[in-house]
């Protein structure tokens, strides 16, 4: 007998154990949590194939069922049951059934799914377009998606059970349709259910007229036309847009579209010829779809004022090129490749720059980049003459020929920390910047090369100051303050300009004006030039392209 209870108890021991392994195979069972409903998201009336949750308590549960037919779980937690209903339920009211591992079953209340189909999903404005289904005459109204939310009605009254005629809408744009049924329940608040998402697809775009047909580098033009797309609020674009200028070898590059308000829509389009444009062809681009009708344009530089090269906020060389009509136009030069410090070689066409661990330099008519030199780090990179001169892993000013031949060291620190810059442009005089080991300032020092014997000249409580030459006096960019002082007889620097609340970004000289250039900000950067003693300044660009700290190359 003993043998018989003792077999027993295993035997229930074991199935214990079995019903225990099947309760972790279902999910977590919540102690006194009953199997409840409590609704349907996103609502009680559902489109054909949409998504929906069942939200309630108690959903351990391995079956779901409606009409007889056995539903797929597409996501289970105690709280909610994800489901994707399945194209053949069609138009209708469906009742779901749960049944619980412990064998508790409920019934939800009646979920009513709406059959709309949609005839195509994509073409232009003025195309047809059915939807079929069951119950259509419950419809309200229809709305295509516009650049602003929603087109007007465009089902207008007209009423059919089974299938509706629409027309796309002039400023209809690619998103779904949006159907708007009566509510039963609250008239006051009509449902809403969205289709998949109906392609509005454009014409070949066409250019009627373009404001200037001869331009400069960094010019605005306007291009009129139609057929470019609806634009929404802030120039939200819902198709890609570009305008297509020819370069000296024949081949594409896109000009860039300005962001200020109003300057972009379906007829019209503002752009900045871009920096490596020559005379040739001119087009608009729509979702990869180019104007039959491009326009023949010249590009003409001799009445710009001037340039100016700098490192934008994405640390490519970008130029502002200042136009007859003394506005500037701000455009990128070379966007393929991350600079960190400059030096223009105008004579030959050519700027100079370091990356990480390299020298090299752009060519600005083909736009070809070549290294001429590669290390562990270069810091700074500058010109003089036929001599360039750069930072080496922060202790060393190395010098070499512009082809990288015949390099030398001219100055060697005993401590470290160099980091900026400058030579007067008889590239006699060094300029540059140490940091003090036993404090948080700058050490800011002329070097003769002639003699080989560094001066400090000053402190600089930055870290990191902006230094840049004009013929006979050097300029310091602190935080806010910018001072200067004598090459050839350099004493305690003069305070020329303060920022207040902002700080100097970047500094140039234009020799051939003798004017004195900086940018300034906080949360925005605005460009302004003086003489080169800080009298007479004048705001040139409100809200330029914020650039990363460097000199601005004239």
């Amino acid at each position: 007998m003993k043998i018989y209870l003792a077999a027993l108890l295993l035997t229930v021991m074991a199935l214990i154990t079995s019903c225990e392994k099947n309760v972790d195979l279902v999910g977590p069972i919540r102690d006194g949590q009953p199997l409840t409903f409590e609704g349907f998201s996103p609502g009680d009336t559902v489109l054909k194939g949409q998504v929906i949750t069942l939200t309630g308590t108690g959903f351990n549960t391995v079956e779901i069922t409606t009409n007889g037919f056995p539903l797929t779980i597409d996501k289970l937690s105690p709280e909610a049951i994800n489901i994707t209903l399945p194209t053949y339920l069609g138009a209708g009211e469906y009742t779901f059934h749960i049944k619980r591992f412990d064998g508790d079953t409920l019934s939800t209340k009646k979920l009513t799914v709406f059959d709309a189909a949609l005839s195509e999903t994509a073409g232009p404005a003025g195309s047809r377009l059915f939807i079929s289904g069951g119950g259509l005459n419950s419809i309200n109204k229809i709305y295509f998606t516009s650049a602003s939310g929603m087109t007007a009605d465009v089902l207008k009254g007209r009423k059919n059970n089974k299938q509706l005629d629409l027309i796309v809408p002039d400023d209809a744009v690619t998103g779904p349709l949006t159907l708007e049924l009566n509510n039963p329940s609250d008239p006051s608040k009509p449902i809403l259910l969205q289709t998949g998402v109906f392609t509005v697809t454009l014409p070949t775009p066409e250019i009627t007229s373009v404001s200037h047909m001869n331009v400069a580098h960094g010019q605005e033009i306007t291009i009129t036309g139609r057929h470019f797309g609806e634009v929404g609020p802030a120039n939200t674009y819902f198709y890609t847009r570009k305008v297509l200028f020819e370069d000296a070898n024949g081949l594409n590059i896109e000009g860039v579209l300005s962001t200020e308000p109003g300057s972009q829509s379906a007829t019209q389009i503002k752009v900045l010829v871009p920096y490596f444009a020559v005379s040739g062809k001119l087009e608009v681009e729509i979702d990869n779809i180019a104007t039959g009708n491009p326009k023949s344009i010249a590009v003409d530089n001799s009445n710009t004022k001037g340039t100016f090269f700098y490192i934008n906020g994405n640390y490519n060389l970008a130029a502002a090129i200042e136009q007859a009509n003394n506005t500037f136009g701000f455009i990128p030069v070379n966007s393929g490749m991350q600079m960190f410090s400059i030096a223009l070689d105008k004579s030959n066409h050519r700027v100079f720059y370091r990356t990480g661990g390299s020298i090299g330099y752009l060519d600005l008519l083909t736009g070809i980049s070549t290294e001429i030199y590669s290390t562990a780090s270069v810091n700074d990179v500058v010109l003089a003459g036929d001599k360039l001169f750069w930072i080496e892993n922060y202790s060393t000013i190395n010098t070499s020929d512009l082809d990288g031949t015949n390099m030398q060291t001219v100055y060697s620190s005993s401590i470290g920390g160099v980091s900026k810059l400058a030579l007067d442009p008889a590239g006699t005089t060094i300029f540059y910047t140490e940091s003090d080991p036993n404090s948080t300032t700058s050490l800011v020092y002329r070097y003769s090369i002639a003699d080989g014997i560094p001066l400090q000249i000053t402190a600089i409580s930055s870290t990191d100051p902006l230094i840049i030459c004009s013929n006979s006096e050097v300029f310091i960019a602190d935080g806010a303050d910018i001072f200067k002082t004598s090459i050839a007889n350099p004493g305690t620097p003069t305070k020329i300009y303060n920022a207040n609340t902002n700080f100097i970004n970047s500094i140039g000289v234009n020799h051939q004006r003798h004017e004195l250039y900086w940018i300034e900000g906080n949360e925005r950067f605005d460009l302004f030039k003086s003489n080169l003693d800080g009298s007479g300044k004048s705001l040139l660009e409100s809200n330029v392209a914020k650039p990363f700290p460097s000199v601005l190359q004239f």
